[in-house]
């Protein structure tokens, strides 16, 4: 199953097959809240960095081993 997020105005994301939990933080420092996604069956994250004019540049992805399912992000 894919994930797609929607804004209001409406912004479409795909994430990769199967994703099964995501979190919203700010990952790299920036003040904008981005999106991190764990993509099972892929065997990675994805990441959707905050462009800071409502957008997100398109999921980057991240290897993390067997079936990721839950992430944890401390700041």
């Amino acid at each position: 199953m894919s994930v797609i997020i929607h804004f209001n105005p409406r912004f479409s994301y795909a994430t990769s097959n199967g994703s099964q939990s995501m979190i919203v933080a700010d990952i790299n420092d920036d003040n904008w809240l981005d999106i991190i996604v764990a993509n099972g069956p892929s065997n990675n994250i994805g990441v959707f960095l905050n462009t800071a004019n409502k957008t997100f540049i398109n999921q980057t992805t991240y290897s993390t081993g067997s079936s990721p399912s839950n992430k944890i992000c401390q700041h």
